[in-house]
């Protein structure tokens, strides 16, 4: 399993942000992607997970042509990957359980399996009990973690993380860390 860029460029309005840019990560890896503000670190993710065609170059997942200058060719739902917004994109008038249920697709077995499979994600994040909450009576490091069982309730190959520590004091980002280093131990 490998997602690859291949000479990707991509602009914003008149700022370029990436510039030819090749990565290449392989199943197993555990990658950070460093910058400053803007340096084009989400966009990374966002053509990654194909929620963004490149302006040129291509986007290949498992060594399939993924995205290029033409658009999109397989769509996010097909790559097999499940991506933690920095913004969290916690639907504010659904419950926790009805947020992580999102996080499956049509394509997801039968109501029932698919509720298990969302309460198990919400055990493995250790937020089960806050499952009829909202996530506006949720602490920052709560959210965090419903977003965190949304993306792992699908079962994805690939994970990706946009800045998802942001904003937490320095116990519950150590917690998270340590709750996405087991999940990746585990391979949950």
């Amino acid at each position: 399993a490998v997602l690859e860029l291949r000479r990707v460029s991509i602009s914003h309005g008149a700022m370029r942000v990436l510039v030819d840019c090749d990565l290449r990560i392989g199943a197993g890896m555990h990658t950070a992607i460093l910058g400053r503000s803007g340096a084009g670190k989400s966009t990374v993710l966002r053509l990654l997970a194909g929620l963004a065609p490149p302006a040129s170059g291509e986007v290949l997942v498992d060594g399939t042509l993924a995205s290029n200058a033409r658009g999109i060719i397989l769509p996010p739902h097909r790559r097999r990957l499940a991506m933690v917004f920095q913004d969290l994109a916690l639907w504010p008038t659904l419950s926790v359980l009805d947020n992580v249920l999102l996080g499956l697709g049509p394509r997801d077995p039968g109501r029932l399996q698919r509720r298990e499979r969302a309460l198990a994600a919400l055990r493995v994040c250790r937020i089960e009990r806050l499952a009829d909450r909202r996530p506006s009576a949720l602490s920052g490091g709560e959210q965090q973690r419903v977003a965190l069982a949304r993306a792992i309730a699908a079962v994805p190959r690939w994970l990706l993380l946009d800045e998802p520590f942001a904003g937490l004091d320095l116990s519950t980002k150590h917690a998270l860390i340590d709750d996405i280093a087991n999940l990746a131990a585990t391979g949950q």
